[in-house]
């Protein structure tokens, strides 16, 4: 009988290439360094510049692929000295810190371009405009108000995430919400660092749709947003379980 291959881990970037960054990081020599990154960490470094970009896009970078991955791979090389194994796993630390940069490469591409960029809006639009991401609660009582609406956006994120296609029915709604939830994920750094104003344009960006569209699914997921929180101010959680939401109208 044939023996079976032993199946290759699918993960490029496991313990083995963790133990490497220690190793890497202890090393004096430099000869041996060069060595240890090219066998053991750029593979890895390399894959997951490339995923980081292709999973979030960052549309107002306008340099050419190849471009953001050198930067990014760059930025990581620079940290490579500051991981420390035991804050965690090496894949969740580059990851975050590829992300944060790549996210302020993102911002400030943007202001450079918004001087010249121009929409036409109806006075829905403009509406909308101050809407978006209006995030206000009227019931916190916690004292740690920013760590409370940060953890309850991790749960409106989830809640989202596995009912968006009950939520939503048609293909061009359901790709405006992934388009939001996307940018719900990145709450603390990416809409925090954007005015309103800018993310009505950057979700336009994003899909591809027309405002009155965007102006929709908004809507829809500020009622949502409503309701679960009130559930979470009551109870301390919200349950994931898809809910028949109502219209309310805002104050």
């Amino acid at each position: 009988m044939k023996k079976k291959r032993a199946k290759k881990s699918r993960f490029y970037f496991d313990e083995k290439v963790e133990n490497a960054i220690v190793r890497y990081n202890k090393e004096e020599d430099n000869i041996i360094k060069n060595k240890i990154y090219n066998e053991e960490i750029k593979y890895a470094i390399e894959k997951l510049a490339e995923n980081i970009i292709n999973t979030f896009k960052f549309p107002y970078i306008q340099e050419k692929f190849s471009n953001k991955k050198a930067d990014v791979v760059s930025h990581i090389m620079l940290n490579l000295d500051k991981y420390d194994i035991n804050k965690g796993k090496a894949y969740s630390y580059f990851g975050q810190a590829a992300k944060n940069y790549l996210i302020i490469s993102n911002n400030n591409s943007y202001k450079k371009l918004k001087t010249d960029f121009s929409i036409s809006e109806s006075e829905e639009d403009e509406q909308s405009d101050k809407d978006v991401f209006e995030i206000e609660d009227y019931h916190i009582t916690s004292k740690n108000a920013q760590t409370d609406k940060q953890d309850f956006i991790k749960l409106l994120v989830k809640y989202l995430d596995k009912n968006l296609n009950k939520i939503f029915r048609k293909t061009r709604e359901i790709h405006i919400a992934n388009a939001i939830v996307q940018l719900l994920q990145n709450y603390d750094i990416f809409i925090e660092n954007f005015n309103k104003k800018s993310l009505y344009i950057l979700i336009k960006e994003m899909t591809g749709c027309k405002a009155i569209y965007i102006t929709r699914v908004l809507n829809k997921i500020k009622n949502i947003y409503v309701i679960l929180r009130e559930e979470y101010n009551q109870n301390g959680h919200i349950s994931l379980e898809y809910k028949q939401t109502s219209k309310k109208k805002s104050m």
